[in-house]
């Protein structure tokens, strides 16, 4: 009896491997079957990252550019003020001249009517 019980013990010991093994190998396989899976995801996952990178270097360029526009216009913008205020002071100065030539005629004008005056009585 003992030895029947040695041997169903053998049996039952034996059928627990053989299933363990069966699990084994579905467990395997299942594993594979989810690399299959899982590998074109972190293939993409990659590719994403990558592209990822290259559109926050391409939005930080972009960012320098329109700063460096902003500069510029600024730039350009003080220079046109300064265009601008040369402009007014050469009016101005134009002005004053254009005075000073009316006040010089009227100055003449005076002069020659004092000389034709003069002229006639000599």
């Amino acid at each position: 009896m003992f030895m029947k019980l040695k041997l169903k013990n053998r049996k039952g010991f034996g059928l627990v491997a053989s299933e363990i093994s069966k699990l084994a190998d579905q467990s395997k396989r299942s594993a594979e079957k989810i690399n299959t899976l899982v590998s074109p995801i972190r293939h993409a996952t990659n590719f994403a990252v990558v592209l990822t990178e290259h559109g926050t270097k391409s939005v930080e360029n972009i960012v320098s550019a329109i700063n460096n526009i902003a500069m510029t216009a600024q730039q350009i913008s003080l220079s046109v003020q300064q265009v601008v205020e040369a402009m007014n002071n050469l009016n101005f100065s134009t002005q004053q001249t254009v005075d000073g030539i009316n006040q010089t005629k009227v100055g003449l004008r005076q002069l020659n009517e004092v000389a034709v005056k003069l002229k006639h009585e000599v």
